[in-house]
């Protein structure tokens, strides 16, 4: 996590100290988080429950919801993995969350279709930008995502952008590689120039909500 002033040292770390180089063009994304009557996800990831999931749709470009995918994000311990289902939404059924629910549902596995009817309340919908980095051989991945908004979803019928919430000026900066890479990819971060910590950004919606 760092201050949003921090952007430029972090550019010049990567064009200067790293082989790091950009994996293609800048995105938006979009995300709306849903939730349990009990607020399960949010529960579990505050107090640190080791085995945890989070379900979230996603989708890219302009804020107005589109075609995208429905993913679960699991923990298990230290490990966490993304199931991702893809979404086709038409226009006319994205005008309430009853039917972008409907419609996400009927995209989905029988299985996952039963899991995500547990998760029927949309509560957290966030906005920001993400760059794309990573090593030549693409093992090694770097997200710095900027501009993060965010807003409660909360009783509303339809996607609300008017109740947004009131979040600290960051970045966040993920690095990404799978265990076989962990070696190589723990020493570039012991080059990163800022101290490294664990962040959420819906976590950090619901506890400034």
């Amino acid at each position: 996590t760092l201050r949003s002033t921090d952007i430029y040292k972090l550019e010049e770390w990567i064009l200067r100290e790293t082989t790091l180089s950009s994996l293609f063009p800048d995105r938006e994304i979009n995300n709306i988080y849903f939730e349990t009557d009990r607020y399960t996800s949010a529960i579990d990831n505050i107090d640190g429950v080791s085995k945890r999931t989070k379900v979230r749709y996603r989708w890219y470009g302009l804020p107005v919801i589109s075609n995208g995918s429905l993913e679960f994000k699991r923990k298990r311990n230290n490990e966490g993995w993304k199931e991702q289902y893809p979404v086709l939404l038409q226009e006319e059924d994205s005008s309430s969350y009853k039917q972008i629910i409907r419609n996400i549902s009927n995209n989905l596995p029988l299985k996952r279709k039963i899991e995500f009817s547990s998760y029927n309340l949309p509560f957290i919908l966030n906005s920001y930008s993400r760059k794309y980095y990573s090593t030549d051989d693409k093992k090694i991945r770097v997200t710095v995502d900027s501009s993060i908004v965010a807003f409660d979803q909360r009783w509303s019928i339809d996607i609300n952008r008017i109740k947004r919430i009131t979040l600290p000026s960051i970045i966040i900066v993920e690095f990404k590689f799978s265990i076989e890479d962990k070696k190589r990819a723990i020493q570039l971060l012991n080059r990163f120039p800022f101290r490294i910590s664990k962040h959420s950004k819906y976590i950090t919606s619901v506890l400034h909500v």
